[in-house]
């Protein structure tokens, strides 16, 4: 199988590639992207200390076959973490829906490296969304204890069938998280909104029936290379986002952000916790798109406003193992950027 990419930039890999120090943590997947950043650590050369796979026990259907998809990833990321000259390479169970579960675990990693300078490096890719949202805030405190870290985000080929999939599941429970421990929700009426638009109609119309704001900005994703997942988005969320913006004086924005434009989406975050911290109000955040968007959203929301900040999350019932295939590129992201770093927007090599 052979990856399109540009190599990687010399102040976002130098402290893999040299010191060799650093520890991964990423979820262990029936997609087979979960090994994408991995698998782009082996061919630059680069060398990490520790690789931590977060061992998710979730449902899919049919039964068994997601299981055994886990099993083979788990194989291929144990060849992987030798090929990095790992030390270790564990398998963590977390519970795959606790915000504190996978706080513990990265603070726990993030704590043991040597020193500041040595990078933890997460792959968001197959973390939950409750987790990628818990990974922002995560990320938010390194930053303020000066820690460096490095962030990663594979697509895929192409995905299943986006037009059903959450009906086919349904829902078994509604998260409602504040992102630190003791955050307000006084002045609701004039709390903030933010959705991270995704392709599941369902998820946002029964997050919304929990917890409405009076206004936000609904962050709509596109990919220049992909207009096809942009119109099923529009398509399948068109009625509730028509349905939000005449309901209040404030109302919803629509606001276009190309996947990976950190600066442009944490513009638009920091517009909504401004006008939120203005009344004392919370700022909700919905996070049903990419998890790039939605960790970086959490992690200005962390740094900004975390006494205010809120989370609503539909737990799904179970998932689809064929819900994507193949991988098409990595995005990079480091806390020195004001924008992610494509490493495979452009074919300068082939590997």
């Amino acid at each position: 199988m052979t990856r399109q990419g540009i190599k990687p930039s010399e102040p976002l890999l130098a402290s893999v590639t040299r010191a060799g120090i650093g520890t991964w943590v990423g979820a262990i997947s029936f997609e087979e992207r979960c090994l994408g950043s991995l698998e782009h650590l082996v061919q630059t050369g680069s060398r990490v200390r520790r690789v931590v796979a977060l061992d998710y026990s979730t449902t899919t259907a049919p039964g068994g076959e997601g299981e055994e998809r886990r099993e083979l990833h788990w194989g291929r990321m144990r060849e992987l973490a030798s090929g990095l000259h790992a030390e270790e390479c564990v398998r963590r169970p977390v519970n795959p829906y606790s915000f504190a579960d996978i706080v513990d675990a990265l603070e726990a990693e993030a704590g043991a490296l040597a020193t500041r300078q040595v990078p933890l490096i997460l792959d968001i890719t197959c973390l939950t969304k409750i987790h990628a949202v818990a990974a922002g805030v995560c990320l938010a405190n390194l930053d303020k204890a000066e820690r460096n870290w490095l962030s990663a985000y594979t697509s895929p080929r192409s995905f299943c069938d986006l037009t059903s999939m959450d009906r086919r599941f349904g829902w078994r429970d509604i998260l409602i998280v504040p992102l630190v421990e003791g955050a307000r929700l006084y002045n609701e009426a004039s709390g903030r909104g933010l959705i991270v638009l995704g392709h599941e109609q369902d998820r946002l119309v029964v997050a919304l029936r929990e917890m409405q704001p009076g206004g936000g900005t609904i962050i709509l994703p596109w990919e220049p290379t992909r207009p096809d997942l942009r119109y099923v988005m529009e398509r399948n969320n068109r009625y509730v986002v028509r349905e939000l913006a005449p309901h209040t004086v404030a109302g919803w924005r629509k606001k276009q952000v190309q996947l990976g434009d950190v600066g442009a989406l944490q513009l638009s975050v920091e517009a909504e916790v401004n006008l939120a911290r203005e009344k004392q109000a919370p700022v909700v955040l919905f996070p049903m798109g990419p998890k790039l968007m939605v960790l970086w959203s959490a992690r200005v929301i962390a740094d900004a406003y975390a006494s205010g900040g809120w989370v609503v999350y539909p737990v799904p019932g179970g998932y689809d193992p064929d819900y994507s295939e193949g991988i098409e590129r990595t995005i990079w992201m480091a806390p020195s950027w004001t924008h992610a770093l494509s490493l495979a927007a452009a074919a300068a090599a082939t590997f």
